[in-house]
């Protein structure tokens, strides 16, 4: 697993390329395409997400992305938006867990990173959990990415290219209504997502 303080990118420097990417080991391949003027966006989830068991809130994470489409524009954390412009989704993913004697039945492991508390069905031992995960999107054009490559950042291994990063923050995730009692204790923890992106002749 990853633990926190783990940098996982192939480097020393996990903002920066120092291998080539690949498809089944960090530095992920998100994207390798052509992008026409005037014609296409890319469109970039990112997350993260801890997978212990049956994965089956991330299977179906996976089966409704290629339907979710851009609703609305939201700012960084900071509240300062992206130049890029994130975008929420139009749907959203609901993880469901049952609180029992373990802290393992009120949090489901198998859950993205930077889901909030939607609703409790039940105010007692045995509560009904529902968590709500809102993604969030960056839409990538042509347009957008050649202005950044117009004066890319230089690599530790010489690549040129943008380089981004996306934060997942899981410490504000409020109480249980009609209780005081704080989430913080369970879902505590900060990540970074980093995005390279470059340009291919």
């Amino acid at each position: 697993g990853i633990y926190a303080g783990d940098i996982v990118a192939g480097g020393p420097d996990p903002a920066q390329p120092s291998r080539a990417a690949m498809t089944v080991a960090f530095p992920f391949i998100a994207f390798d395409g052509i992008l026409t003027e005037g014609k296409d966006d890319l469109l970039f989830f990112p997350s993260v997400w801890e997978v212990d068991g049956d994965a089956t809130p991330y299977s179906d994470w996976l089966a409704r992305v290629p339907n979710m489409r851009p609703q609305s524009l939201d700012p960084t954390p900071s509240g300062v938006p992206n130049p890029l412009g994130v975008w929420l989704a139009n749907d959203e993913i609901v993880v469901t867990a049952k609180e029992g004697w373990d802290w393992e039945d009120e949090i489901r492991q198998d859950r993205p990173i930077g889901m909030t508390l939607k609703s409790v069905v039940g105010q007692t031992f045995g509560n009904i959990n529902n968590w709500s995960f809102r993604p969030r999107i960056i839409k990538f054009s042509l347009e957008d990415l050649e202005a950044r490559l117009a004066t890319p950042f230089v690599g530790i291994n010489g690549a040129t290219g943008v380089q981004m990063w996306v934060e997942f923050v899981e410490r504000d995730a409020g109480t249980y209504p009609g209780q005081s009692v704080s989430l913080n204790e369970y879902l505590g923890g900060d990540y970074i997502l980093h995005l390279w992106i470059e340009k291919v002749p």
